[in-house]
C-alpha cells in the first residue's frame, strides 16, 4: 500500500508525502460541511486523524502541524518567529502579479504584514530566519527581493517545480479578477475574453473551474459563484460549466439558482449524470 507507483507520489489509496525528507502516508476526504484528514509517519508510527464539521482544509493543516510539533514527529521543524524588518514593512505592501488574471496583495497592519489572493481572506506573513516569510496555514516560504530595476518582487516557493517570481504591479493596473470582484462585469468579461481568445490558460474553462472550486472549498462561496458565473458567460455551451455553477450554488444553499443551473446543463447535455443526480436530490 505504501509503495509508490511509477512516476507518481501515490501508493494504493494513500498519498506518500515527505516532510523534511521523512516519509509519510496520508489521505483526505471532503463532503459538504465536513473535512477529514489522516497523516502518519512511515518510520515512527506517529500520526493523527482529523475530522472537522467545516470545509476548511487549511485549519486541518494547522491542527496537524501543531500536533506534529508538540509530539516531535520526524521531519517537522520548529521555527522561531521574528519581527518583520523595517524595510519590508515599508517596501513590501503592494500587489504582485500571479498570472494574467490574478494577483496577490500584501498589506501592512501596524508592525505586521499580511498576504491574500484577490478576493480571498488574508493571513499573516511571519518572518523566520534567512529573510523568509511563512504563513501559519501553509509551509511554503515567501521572500521579497529586488528585480533588475530595484523594484521589489515576491518569490514564492511551490509544492512542485521551482519558485515563482511575482513582479510588482503598478497601482493603476487592474487584473481581470479585480475588475470582476469590483463589479465591473463588462470590463472583466472583455478582459477574460481576450485571455480566452489568445489561448492563455488563465482564460480557459478548466482553469476558471478549478479556481472557483478552490474558493468554494476554502469558504469563499460568494466569490466562487461570481467566478463560476463568469465561466458560463465565457463558455455558454459548456454543460460542465453550468453543472459546476449549480454545485457551487448548492454550497451556498441557494437551491433555486442551483436548479436553474442544473437544468441549463441538462438542456445542453441531457445525459449528464451529475446534473441528473443533483436535480433528483433537489426533488425534481
Amino acid at each position: 500500500m505504501l509503495t509508490g507507483r511509477v512516476g507518481g507520489d501515490y501508493g494504493l489509496g494513500f498519498g506518500l508525502p515527505t516532510v523534511g525528507g521523512e516519509p509519510y502516508f496520508a489521505h483526505g476526504g471532503w463532503n459538504e460541511g465536513f473535512c477529514a484528514s489522516l497523516m502518519a509517519s512511515q518510520n515512527s508510527g506517529q500520526g493523527a486523524a482529523i475530522l472537522i464539521n467545516a470545509n476548511q482544509p487549511a485549519l486541518m493543516d494547522e491542527l496537524r502541524r501543531a500536533v506534529a510539533h508538540e509530539y516531535g514527529w520526524p521531519g517537522f521543524k520548529t521555527l522561531t518567529p521574528l519581527p518583520a524588518s523595517a524595510e519590508a514593512l515599508d517596501k513590501a505592501p503592494g500587489r504582485y502579479r500571479v498570472n494574467a488574471e490574478q494577483a496577490v496583495v500584501v498589506t501592512r497592519q501596524g508592525q505586521r504584514l499580511f498576504i491574500a489572493a484577490v478576493g480571498e481572506p488574508a493571513s499573516e506573513l511571519v518572518q523566520v530566519a534567512g529573510g523568509r516569510y511563512l504563513q501559519r496555514d501553509q509551509e511554503l516560504a515567501r521572500r521579497f527581493e529586488p528585480d533588475a530595476d530595484g523594484r521589489w518582487q515576491l518569490r514564492m516557493e511551490r509544492a512542485q517545480g521551482g519558485p515563482q517570481l511575482l513582479p510588482r504591479l503598478p497601482d493603476d493596473q487592474q487584473t481581470p479578477r479585480e475588475r470582476l470582484l469590483a463589479g465591473d462585469q463588462a470590463g472583466a468579461l472583455a478582459a477574460y475574453r481576450v485571455l480566452r481568445d489568445s489561448g492563455d490558460e488563465a482564460g480557459s474553462e478548466a482553469y476558471l473551474n478549478r479556481q472557483a472550486y478552490g474558493l468554494a472549498r476554502g469558504g469563499s462561496t460568494a466569490t466562487a459563484v461570481t467566478l463560476m458565473t463568469l465561466n458560463t458567460e465565457l463558455y455558454p455551451e459548456s454543460a460542465n460549466a453550468w453543472d459546476s455553477l449549480g454545485e457551487v450554488y448548492l454550497m451556498r444553499d441557494d437551491k433555486p439558482q442551483a436548479r436553474q443551473a442544473y437544468r441549463k446543463a441538462l438542456a445542453l447535455q441531457p445525459n449528464l449524470g451529475s446534473a441528473q443526480a443533483a436535480l433528483r436530490r433537489l426533488g425534481d
